[in-house]
């Protein structure tokens, strides 16, 4: 971890967020037994997907990662492409190279989840990984993950959806364990990083593929408050910022980690300052074979319930 100049009080804490790696082939014997929906994403994966989705730029992506030395991964999902048993083991063994289990955080994806299946013999081989309690489904989340006085709390917007819909649901009693554990940790004065698939706003995705509760979860955040959402699921970077009962709210989405032309990751500095927190992003991308670009945003986040806090003044 590295320190800033200036107004930076403590250590910063340098983390790493991929997503939408799809990095699994998956293996149909007998396709006319796959139900319509897994149907459909297999010849979507026959199509387009094997060739959008490269192993090489995947693993581009996760040697520029281990260049920058975080202190922690965070992966928001889509391991696989139709959440087969099979995809979910050989995401398991892609997920133990990163770094250990306590360094590496994830939640599933739509496609990680996308039939009603058994969870122990799928996603639930994640567990090590996993930012939610033992078990399975919805009912697991949220997650708390500690990073000194960061807490990563994973939040599960993927659930079995129509046919041709790619939509997610963060439901009421889920929604409802976040906000008293949002208030909780504002009230210990840390720094609150959601971490989950679908973007929590309305507008973040088409309406094929919104999150389907996100006015709910919108007022949620307005209400509790929170320090950073990132997210995946829409294949492209998206950065913005909500005004909530805490101040500013960073919104980050990241592009997919093995997407052909249009790959990338995004590295979090989190530094502890006098007025509250300083987060910076740095969007690394992908674009070529062996040319990155990046770009840079930082926000000075207002908050008086920091244990670090003193008089603040407005964010950037």
């Amino acid at each position: 971890m590295g320190e800033h100049p200036g107004h930076a009080i403590g250590k910063t804490v340098v983390i790493a967020h991929l997503s939408d790696p799809h990095l699994t082939t998956p293996v149909v014997d007998a396709p006319w037994r796959l139900g319509a929906k897994r149907w459909l994403g297999y010849l979507s994966w026959l199509r387009k997907r094997r060739h959008r989705h490269q192993q090489a730029v995947l693993e581009a992506v996760v040697a520029d990662i281990r260049a920058a030395r975080p202190d922690h991964w965070l992966v928001s999902g889509d391991l696989t492409h139709l959440g087969f048993a099979e995809e979910c083991a050989e995401a398991e063994a892609w997920l133990r190279t990163l770094a250990p289990p306590a360094q590496v955080t994830v939640i599933p994806g739509n496609h990680d989840c996308l039939v009603q299946d058994d969870w122990i013999a799928t996603v639930g081989r994640w567990q090590d990984f996993l930012c939610g309690a033992p078990g399975g489904g919805a009912a697991t989340f949220p997650g708390i993950r500690r990073l000194g006085d960061v807490a990563i709390i994973g939040v599960n917007s993927a659930v079995p959806t129509r046919l041709l819909f790619a939509d997610g649901r963060v439901g009421g009693d889920q929604r409802d364990a976040l906000e008293r554990l949002l208030v909780e940790l504002g009230e210990q004065g840390v720094f609150r990083l959601v971490l989950m698939h679908h973007s929590p706003l309305a507008s973040g995705h088409p309406w094929r593929k919104r999150l389907r509760d996100a006015a709910a979860f919108e007022a949620l955040l307005d209400r509790a408050g929170a320090e950073l959402v990132v997210h995946g699921h829409g294949h492209q970077e998206a950065v913005s910022a909500r005004d909530t009962g805490a101040g500013a709210l960073p919104i980050i989405g990241a592009p997919s980690a093995s997407m052909r032309g249009d790959a990338g990751w995004n590295l979090l500095e989190i530094t502890p300052t006098k007025r509250g927190w300083q987060v910076a992003l740095t969007a690394r991308r992908h674009r070529e074979p062996g040319a990155i670009a990046e770009h840079c945003v930082t926000w000075q986040l207002v908050r008086t319930h920091a244990t670090h806090g003193g008089e603040l003044s407005s964010s950037d």
